[in-house]
């Protein structure tokens, strides 16, 4: 009896941290794929190419999605959330 509740307890962990696993990859490709992005948004009417550019290339904004996934999951296993984009001034 004990082993079972100690595998049914496993396989409730294991099948949570999976699908965190799956929303947190299909959040980040909806968000992603979307048109624009946040700089476009932030920067508004006074976004000049070069300027767009510049801080696309900040935050990362320039990488694949793929690589900018891996690094965010990375960055937020460690504790790392990055910097805001309302925080910082252009």
């Amino acid at each position: 009896m004990v082993v079972n509740l100690k595998r049914f307890c496993l396989l409730r962990v294991l099948t949570t941290l999976f699908s965190l696993w799956l929303v947190s990859v299909l959040t980040f490709y909806a968000v992603a794929t979307a048109p624009g992005d946040a700089v476009n948004r932030a920067l508004a009417e006074r976004a000049t190419p070069s300027s767009l550019a510049y801080w696309r290339h900040q935050y990362g904004l320039d990488k694949p999605v793929m690589e900018r996934y891996l690094s965010w999951f990375k960055g937020t296993l460690s504790g790392e959330w990055g910097r805001s984009l309302t925080s910082v001034t252009y």
